[in-house]
């Protein structure tokens, strides 16, 4: 009976996704770029509300039933049981035609909307191939989601306005900031005694840190004045905390989590004010 339910307790729900640091990167975009564009409409343009409301509700609705979409394949793939595979089947079943009616709608709203087929297209086909392979966890994969995560940015606010360069760079930014959790939680859980990939990780945040002070230099306002300012954070905890695990401190992924939590909300608040001077 113990046996039993500790299995049950740690059997994996199709319905809900369970990976903790996805959530904020499918979330944290998008709730920034919603309040960005209500904001804008509430401010400058009253009158089109309505429909560019139920627009963005349609591509919210998209956004999150794609994911849970996807997070139910990566689980039909790997199941071999088949009553397990015709479970995992079921929320593809429902949560597929979802997504796909509130892309059309969406389009039928607008249907310049229709262009984010084309980065998204390869971001997501490449992510869905890295999972048929087995290879689900791979950089390859985390690059491809993570930055798929952040157009979603530039997606809501073609409602009301086209992708700017400014406007490009907060999603880059954001991007940037995504995959660098990537290479930080992989080096510390599952490369944790890998020095290379911790090398790699500190290269790459360093690169992330210099396109920053670039883009300060470019366009210095407020707002870019602190993006070097998360990006640096974000560098001094991917060289300290593996550096103190290799010392022989251990954190728990619940820990290294949390200690996220300041980074990534500070990257979010930081990209919703720049939104916000950029549209007003």
């Amino acid at each position: 009976m113990a046996t039993r339910n500790t299995v049950h307790s740690h059997k994996v729900s199709p319905w809900v996704p369970n990976q903790h640091g996805a959530w904020s990167m499918l979330v944290g975009p998008a709730l920034v770029a919603s309040i960005a564009l209500i904001v804008f409409v509430a401010l400058r343009h009253p009158g089109d509300t309505v429909l560019r409301l139920m627009c963005l509700v349609c591509i919210v609705v998209a956004w999150l039933t794609g994911y849970f979409t996807f997070f139910a394949f990566g689980l039909w793939v790997k199941a071999r049981n088949p009553a397990r595979r015709r479970a995992y089947g079921l929320p593809l079943k429902v949560y597929g035609p979802i997504c796909a009616a509130a892309c059309t709608f969406a389009v039928i709203f607008y249907p310049h909307l229709l262009f984010w087929a084309l980065p998204f297209a390869p971001l997501i086909g490449l992510a869905a191939y890295e999972t048929l392979k087995g290879r689900s966890r791979s950089l390859l994969s985390g690059f491809s989601t993570t930055f798929a995560s952040s157009l979603i940015i530039p997606a809501i606010l073609h409602i009301i306005t086209r992708p700017s360069a400014r406007i490009l760079a907060v999603t880059a930014f954001v991007g940037l900031y995504h995959f660098s959790t990537t290479m930080y939680v992989k080096s510390v859980i599952r490369e944790k005694n890998n020095n290379p990939f911790w090398v790699a990780s500190i290269a790459y945040h360093a690169a992330c840190l210099v396109a920053c002070v670039v883009a300060t230099a470019l366009w210095p306002t407020a707002y870019t004045i602190l993006s070097p300012v998360v990006m640096a954070a974000a560098l001094a905890r991917a060289v300290v905390i593996p550096r103190k695990q290799h010392q022989g401190k251990k954190y728990t992924a619940k820990q290294i989590g949390l200690m996220e939590v300041p980074i990534t909300v500070g990257a979010y608040a930081l990209s919703l004010w720049a939104l916000l001077s950029i549209l007003l």
